[in-house]
């Protein structure tokens, strides 16, 4: 029998059935008939007896063909994206690592997430004192699991909120396709990746001192000072001889297949990485029309040369949607970018008025946020 602890809430289980298409059938006094296929699962409205919730538990397990324990931790961490902090080192780190190295890692993990809680509001190169508060909220509401064996592996989780999908618009002669906007929870995460994969990418695989287009690169991907010296602090230990950072991406949210999944980075960085966090406090790096965030609206009249796609993101602390006008062939593109959710990073002025929407007419840029990497 599993212990209370580890078995998830009701409300979640149902929530996980939605998601993978079971579907509910008009409930009864009691609960609903849930049907998939040829399985048939009853689910209770409500219960707080562990034996009720875990034999939904198991009988889902067996439609899906999975051992319960496995069943248990899909569903717990259904709505939760993970990202696991590996310190290894062949020699030095076994059964146990130096309480000074494990002390190091984790302080500088909360200092890397808390400065993609605020660069993900905002990019800039340099922090300073003013990190976000609704940023440093996401840190606050982080857990670390329990240590994994292997090397040194410090799980951190983050809860995503549930997501609706708002339903299509339906306009004469204009195609509309709407989605959620990105959480603010996996933003930072998600900024949390591309800035060490942005590091790893444009600073470390080159091995050379970045310049200035370089800094603005690794600047518009979430990268500031403080999560330079942070990840520079960790690879310096001299326990660590490689700092690796593994994703998993909550199923509750669609993500991006593009977004990482594993980053490496050798202890032999340090330096580079210091002298990248140097060069950002010397020079002031703060993009000042570029955004980025998910596609939620395409919008294409029938016969028009132009396309438009409206793009989530954050302005003056706040969700807002940008309009960003595209060519037909490069409005195309967007449609698939936003059938695979991919965020994307768009440079332009933005126009505004008075209960006017946010326009840009004419971007310099919009291109997967992924793709920097290429331009």
């Amino acid at each position: 029998m599993a212990a209370k602890a580890s078995v998830p809430d009701l409300r979640d289980v149902q929530l996980y059935m939605r998601h993978k298409g079971w579907h509910e059938y008009p409930p009864g006094v009691a609960g609903s008939l849930w049907a998939k296929g040829d399985f048939q699962i009853g689910v209770p409205h409500r219960s707080d007896q562990v034996e009720i919730v875990l034999g939904v538990v198991e009988r889902l397990a067996r439609s899906e063909e999975l051992a319960t324990r496995k069943m248990l931790d899909r569903i717990r961490y259904f709505r939760f994206d993970i990202t696991r902090l590996r310190a290894a080192n062949d020699f030095k780190i076994t059964d146990s690592i130096p309480l000074e190295a494990a002390a190091t890692i984790t302080s500088s993990a909360r200092v890397m997430l808390r400065s993609s809680g605020t660069t993900s509001l905002r990019e800039r190169g340099e922090i300073g004192n003013n990190y976000s508060r609704r940023g440093d909220k996401v840190v606050e509401n982080a857990r670390m699991g329990h240590t994994e064996n292997g090397s040194f592996i410090i799980p951190v989780l983050v809860e995503l909120p549930e997501v609706q999908e708002p339903e299509d618009v339906q306009e004469p002669l204009v195609t509309v396709e709407r989605s959620a906007p990105e959480p603010f929870e996996r933003r930072v995460m998600r900024t949390f990746a591309q800035s060490i994969e942005a590091i790893q990418r444009l600073i470390v695989e080159p091995a050379r001192e970045p310049q200035i287009d370089t800094l603005i690169a690794i600047v518009e991907r979430g990268v500031s000072r403080e999560f330079c010296s942070a990840l520079s602090r960790v690879l310096s230990e001299d326990a660590v001889g490689e700092f690796e950072t593994q994703f998993s991406w909550a199923e509750a949210v669609k993500h991006s297949q593009t977004l990482p999944h594993s980053v490496s980075i050798d202890a032999d960085a340090h330096e580079l990485i210091e002298r990248t966090a140097e060069k950002l406090r010397v020079n002031k790096v703060e993009p000042q029309q570029t955004f980025s965030g998910k596609i939620v609206e395409l919008r294409h009249s029938i016969g028009d040369a132009w396309g438009w796609i409206k793009v989530s993101t954050i302005r003056n602390g706040r969700y807002s949607e940008v309009a960003v006008r595209l060519p037909f062939e490069h409005y195309a593109e967007a449609v698939s970018w936003h059938r695979d959710a991919r965020p994307v990073l768009v440079e332009g002025q933005v126009q505004s008025g008075v209960n006017r929407p946010l326009t840009v007419r004419m971007p310099k840029r919009c291109h997967p946020v992924d793709e920097t990497f290429l331009h």
